[in-house]
């Protein structure tokens, strides 16, 4: 196969996809310590509420392949498969040029997108022209879901990786499955440790200074997320996955949920989209709002993951208290779309706005500033005492932005090894030499080899 050539480059061989009990598929990969460094020792897998024993190579692929080709461009890593998709093939060139525009200091054209035995053109089990949404129940995804609901689509709901609550993961299926139901939808469920696979503290060490963010946002989740809905879109036909576009025409630091990176996404017959482009989320959340206001059942809106089996919105982080502003502002009862407002509530926004400091492209801080805008009390009539204070307060409250720097990296845990005590405590850019030195003498590299690759960019 190609990757038994002696590699001039880092490397990475896919070098066996396989199905198990119809719905898990796994992948046998063997890599170069070179790119190794930056990966993790879970087995990576996927596992699909549909049986998947049936779809092609070529198109099983391509939920790792999505999640990994952009972190293989950046550092040079030559990625080799034994078969292709042709329509896929086409994309990932596009998708590696499109990346290189986007994110002009960083080397993103180093190698040639993939290497392959052979390109197949794959169809698909009989397509009828239907569409998938990456759907969590959330106001972004349900957006999408209501701005294509004409289309009957069929709902992809993929596991968030820090969803680790059984209760909380228990509930969002039975929550959807309702929703499908009731509106004669199908609805998908996709389960993964592929992202688990990527060491995000060691990629996000070595490149944020490139991207102004972190990996997931960079180079994951615009297009990850799409692709792991490969396989289901094989086995039903799906001819387009709508992706609900977290990006706005003025960011200042673009992401990877930039239509010009996920409109380039294609396998077999099926084409991926960015929905809702432009739309800011205030005016998704009066969307939803005008949608569901005065059934008996409206929608239980999915904001952080962390409420549990009782809700799926903690009601006290920043995400949700924001999102309750945003239903407030518009003249919604935020309960109705399963949060919950009491005496404390409004505290908890005061002291979240007037604390809170927005950094790098300040999204957080224009979603603030664009709901003080909108507030109309003349509008507003909710059975909420203090409502109209707070809401006087909030038109004229102040948020506050830091543009000067980009996103820290906010990991979530890791064990106290040698990389955390080396590179955590340093301030930037000291913590990326000292993951470099960490990368080149422990994990098996020399500093002669990384320095000879930095000259190549």
């Amino acid at each position: 196969m190609i990757s038994s050539v002696i590699p001039t480059r880092p490397f990475l061989s896919v070098d066996r996809i396989s199905v198990h009990d119809g719905h898990e598929v796994r992948y046998d990969l063997s890599y170069s310590r070179r790119f190794g460094r930056f990966l993790t020792d879970v087995d990576p897998y996927v596992r699909y509420s549909v049986d998947v024993s049936e779809v092609p190579e070529s198109v099983l692929a391509v939920p790792l392949l999505t999640t990994l080709c952009p972190l293989a461009w950046i550092t040079g890593t030559r990625v080799s498969v034994e078969t292709v998709d042709a329509a896929f093939l086409d994309s990932l060139s596009a998708l590696q040029r499109a990346y290189a525009e986007q994110y002009p200091d960083a080397p993103f054209e180093r190698v040639d997108p993939i290497e392959y035995d052979t390109v197949v053109n794959t169809g698909s089990t009989g397509s009828d022209g239907g569409a998938g949404v990456l759907f969590t129940g959330g106001v972004d995804s349900t957006t999408t879901y209501l701005n294509r609901r004409e289309r009957k689509p069929h709902l992809i709901t993929v596991r968030k990786e820090g969803e680790t609550r059984e209760n909380t993961w228990a509930k969002r299926p039975r929550m959807i499955d309702a929703f499908a139901a009731e509106n004669g939808l199908t609805a998908h469920y996709v389960e993964t440790n592929v992202k688990s696979l990527v060491d995000k503290f060691a990629v996000n060490l070595r490149f944020r200074h490139l991207l102004n963010d972190s990996w997931d946002r960079t180079m994951f989740f615009g297009i990850g997320y799409p692709g792991f809905t490969a396989p289901i879109t094989y086995t039903e036909g799906l001819t387009e996955v709508y992706q609900s576009a977290d990006y706005m025409p003025h960011e200042r630091f673009p992401n990877s949920a930039q239509p010009r990176l996920v409109d380039t996404l294609r396998w077999a017959n099926t084409a991926v989209e960015s929905d809702a482009v432009g739309m800011t989320r205030q005016e998704k959340i009066e969307l939803i709002g005008e949608h569901f206001a005065g059934r008996e059942t409206a929608w239980e809106i999915s904001s952080c993951d962390e409420g549990g089996e009782e809700s799926l919105s903690c009601n006290r982080c920043g995400t949700c208290l924001h999102t309750i502003t945003g239903f407030l502002v518009a003249g919604y009862d935020p309960e109705d779309y399963g949060f919950e407002v009491d005496e404390r509530t409004f505290d908890r926004i005061r002291s979240h706005v007037e604390n809170e400091r927005f950094t790098a492209d300040s999204v957080k801080a224009r979603f603030w500033m664009e709901m003080q805008e909108r507030v109309d009390l003349d509008r507003i009539a909710l059975p909420y005492e203090g409502l109209g204070e707070f809401l006087a307060w909030f038109a004229d409250a102040t948020v506050s932005e830091e543009l000067s720097r980009p996103l820290p990296v906010h990991e979530p845990s890791y064990d106290a090894s040698l990389k955390r005590r080396l590179c955590t405590k340093l301030p930037y850019p000291f913590d990326s030499v000292a993951t470099e030195l960490y990368l080149s003498y422990v994990l098996d590299g020399t500093v002669a080899e990384r320095a000879s690759a930095e000259s190549e960019r």
